[in-house]
């Protein structure tokens, strides 16, 4: 189990990576880019940065090195972590 981040937008502070770091020490950590959020998945630093998580996702977008998630791929993520946060 691990928790499952749904950033819907652009990342321009430091608290939510400084977040999901420490708690990767602890549990699972699968992130999921949507809507506005999507533009993260092209930012190569940044993906390099969260090399720390145990998946990088997008809905319904394409991006290379991220994985592309539809509805039910998304669903699936829900049902495998017990913890949802929401970055919109």
């Amino acid at each position: 189990m691990g928790t499952l981040f749904v950033i819907g937008r652009p990342l321009v502070t430091e608290t939510l990576l400084a977040t999901m770091e420490a708690l990767a020490a602890e549990e699972e950590i699968h992130v999921v880019f949507v809507q506005g959020g999507v533009v993260n998945a092209s930012d190569e630093s940044l993906l390099g940065r969260m090399s720390f998580t145990d998946s990088l996702s997008c809905l319904d977008a394409d991006s290379e090195g991220v994985e592309r998630v539809d509805y039910l791929g998304w669903l699936n993520l829900i049902e495998v972590c017990e913890k949802i946060v929401s970055w919109t």
